[in-house]
């Protein structure tokens, strides 16, 4: 079972939101506080990651504190202005999302929330799949000092690694991390799967164990020259072209690929077709990484659905057989939305634009100006100084000695490479 469409309409800062999922990949990119994360949270919510919304406080009648969930009204008004406790327990239907199986579920919130409520789903199909958040646990070094008789399966690795990035989500203190949960699995792979004179070896678990490192191949970047894993109790080592050395020591980059891997790899060996989501997968990675992490991800895992968040123009761009949906804020559109008519004036709402492979196939700068609304990509000091450039000139006609002395200016101050977005903006002023 996999996803296939998800509509919203107004609900929180959402107008209208209408995605039909690629079978393969999905990526959902905006400014900070579209939405993303919200919406990729609904997907989520069916791999069994409750993660809880919160209500915007009000003062009810009476006096006492109550929480907007972020229904509005037809009326544009919402609904807490009207409403009163009685009407906390009410559902309201926001949406629906769409399965590949023809059946579509109601997405509902209450009218007059606490101050956390979760999204309902009615009529919920099962989804197998996983969720990987924007936030990643940082782990301290510790060794493994010892390993269970029983040798670990690829289940067992999977839920035990979860287990210690929801502890360490939730603010909770284990004896152990999902690093540590790595090694321990690898080590007992290792030691069960390929047995020694006096232990029979398990072929099963010596194939998880080959597997997984052919994974790292596909996944890890060319450069870092990955060769295999040596165990070498109570560490694991990863060789490489430039040297060996313990997992622990691998950069943030190398261990977020890692920690995809892995956690991607345990549940495959689980099921073949299933669903992730990922929150921000861009964290830590150099961009020719965050260029080449999906196509990788949707090399190993070919019978995978994917559904990103993020801020990267170059995974906006890195797969031409994908759907890509901008999150942008909009005025409200009165003719499109009559039914907003009374809104505040001046209020902002966002909805989901798709974008066609044109707009895709940008460049970094395009997508950072044209898709995520980054007004100027140079660095914000360089832009002030030729904007000063710019208005020395804004009292000059558009000719061949204005040009050529603009360019000179430019040059002067050390920014030729800026030469034509500089004279873009000076026609645009004379026009």
């Amino acid at each position: 079972m996999k996803f296939d469409r998800l509509q919203i309409e107004n609900w929180r800062q959402f107008s209208e939101i209408d995605l039909q999922l690629h079978p393969r990949l999905t990526v959902l990119t905006g400014a900070n506080g579209a939405g993303k994360s919200t919406l990729i949270r609904i997907f989520s919510q069916h791999l069994g990651f409750q993660r809880p919304l919160f209500g915007t406080p009000f003062l009810a009648d009476g006096g006492g504190l109550s929480y907007f969930s972020g229904i509005f009204s037809k009326r544009g008004r919402r609904l807490f202005q009207r409403v009163s406790k009685d009407r906390q327990a009410d559902q309201r239907q926001v949406g629906l999302v769409a399965y590949d199986n023809g059946v579509s579920a109601a997405l509902s919130v209450p009218d007059i929330s606490g101050a956390q409520f979760q999204i309902g789903i009615n009529n919920q199909q099962q989804v197998f799949g996983t969720h990987i958040d924007s936030h990643q646990p940082v782990a301290g070094f510790k060794g493994v000092a010892q390993i269970p008789v029983q040798p670990i399966t690829a289940q067992v690795a999977y839920s035990q690694y979860s287990q210690e990035i929801n502890q360490a989500y939730l603010g909770n203190r284990t004896n152990f991390s999902p690093m540590y949960r790595l090694k321990e699995a690898l080590i007992s792979f290792a030691v069960f799967g390929s047995g020694n004179a006096e232990i029979k070896g398990n072929p099963e678990i010596l194939e998880i164990y080959k597997e997984f490192q052919e994974i790292l191949e596909v996944i890890l970047p060319s450069t870092l020259g990955f060769r295999g894993i040596k165990v070498q109790p109570p560490e694991v080592m990863l060789e490489t072209r430039s040297g060996d050395f313990v997992i622990d020591s691998a950069s943030g980059g190398v261990s977020a690929l890692i920690d995809f891997a892995w956690r991607l790899f345990t549940f495959s060996r689980m099921h073949e077709d299933f669903v992730v989501t990922i929150d921000e997968p861009e964290n830590h990675l150099h961009p020719s990484l965050q260029r080449e992490l999906m196509p990788r991800l949707l090399a190993a895992f070919p019978n995978t659905q994917f559904i990103i968040a993020t801020h990267s123009p170059f995974m906006v761009s890195s797969v031409k057989e994908s759907g890509v949906y901008a999150l942008k804020y909009r005025d409200f559109d009165l003719d499109k939305y009559p039914v907003r008519e009374h809104e505040p004036a001046g209020a902002l709402r966002v909805e989901s634009i798709r974008l066609d492979s044109v707009k895709r196939a940008a460049t970094a700068n395009e997508i950072l100006r044209e898709v995520l609304g980054v007004p100027a990509t140079m660095p914000s000091w360089a832009h002030e100084e030729v904007r000063s450039i710019l208005d020395e000139f804004q009292n000059r006609e558009v000719d061949a000695d204005s040009v050529a002395s603009l360019r000179q200016n430019l040059e002067q101050r050390g920014f030729e490479e800026l030469y034509p977005e500089a004279l873009a903006s000076f026609v645009e002023g004379k026009s």
